[in-house]
């Protein structure tokens, strides 16, 4: 399935690099080019090693936010009266020793793709490694064939989120005014539309893939496994006591970029049921939580109350025409007194 531009663009939340001295801003980042090194006065803003040539000086600022953010860079070390400046690759003019010294107030972007689509490929990796550890050794056939889909599906999250982060980065380098630029080692950044194609279309791969699992994989265990490992959700229980009375909870939350919808149901010993439990959930957005809270009601006759409650929820996800189950199941313990 390909997507048009128009589509990409319509979830674009574009943002400029600019370089102007009428912006204002908190954080710094300081180059000292002659001890070669840089830092960054905030976590937000994370930096690959200063490449130094001479008097020329590199550096890649990752944004570490999904937001843009202003900064202000400052050089020291420098010894010719003016320099040429690059950013992203294209010429900015040249800047005095004392500007640079100063400080250029810089903007590096902010992320252009679907916040969902962006926690799905976040979080979608340890499920993925997790099964595919489990599976690496297996000479069954079906077996190999999971393994080799999660294989796929860890280098797509790896490679797409890299290129995401790569869109929030700025690349500056300085070098003597008129003098050649020698070679510098950071990847080419993509564009924005390529940028969100690429997270769009790497989510909608793991569509295919969840429905692939779905309908292909015929032992019921194995194909469970595969579909919760390639949908990033957590699903947790606990017990309590409230007003003198047996209290479960659960939670389900979706990390993945598509809607869930299922039922949630509660295992329970002849003779008890809960009282103002929801069961069902739909269109569980990205992001959002699903709880069930309640109280477990026993039998007329005194009845010690189950110190374990299983709880289970069926999951389906779907996009357009193709669709995947999974049963997710917890245990919630009583906390011993």
């Amino acid at each position: 399935m390909r997507f048009s531009r128009t589509a990409i663009v319509a979830i674009l939340a574009l943002s400029i690099c600019l370089i102007s001295a009428g912006l204002s801003s908190a954080s710094v980042v300081t180059i000292d080019v002659a001890a070669e090194t840089a830092k960054s006065d905030v976590t937000t803003l994370e930096m690959f090693p200063l490449q130094v040539s001479g008097q020329q000086a590199g550096l890649c600022v990752n944004n570490k936010a999904m937001e843009p953010q202003r900064f202000t860079i400052r050089f020291s070390g420098l010894t010719e009266p003016d320099y040429d400046l690059y950013i992203n690759g294209a010429s900015k003019g040249s800047r005095s020793l004392q500007q640079l010294q100063q400080g250029l107030q810089l903007q590096v972007d902010g992320s252009v793709c679907d916040p969902g689509m962006i926690r799905c490929l976040s979080t979608v990796s340890p499920g993925l490694q997790k099964l595919y550890d489990l599976l690496r050794q297996s000479k069954v056939s079906e077996e190999q064939y999971v393994l080799d889909t999660m294989r796929q599906a860890i280098l797509w999250a790896t490679v797409s989120l890299s290129q995401e982060q790569g869109w929030r980065s700025i690349r500056v380098i300085i070098a003597p005014k008129g003098r050649a630029l020698d070679t510098t080692e950071w990847s080419m950044r993509k564009s924005d539309y390529d940028t969100a194609a690429t997270i769009t279309n790497t989510c909608w791969l793991l569509q295919q893939a969840r429905d692939q699992m779905y309908h292909q994989v015929k032992d019921p265990s194995l194909r469970n496994d595969a579909v919760i490992a390639l949908t990033p959700v957590e699903f947790s229980a606990g017990y309590s006591v409230k007003n003198g009375k047996p209290h479960i909870s659960a939670k389900l939350l979706n990390n993945c970029d598509l809607p869930l919808s299922g039922t949630l149901s509660v295992g329970l010993p002849a003779g008890w049921k809960t009282a103002g439990g929801k069961v069902k959930f739909s269109q569980l957005k990205s992001g959002q939580t699903f709880s069930l809270s309640c109280d477990l009601v026993g039998p007329p006759k005194s009845t010690a109350a189950p110190q374990e409650v299983p709880i289970t929820t069926n999951v389906t996800v779907t996009q357009l025409d193709i669709s995947a189950g999974m049963k997710l199941s917890a245990t919630a313990k009583a906390t011993p007194k």
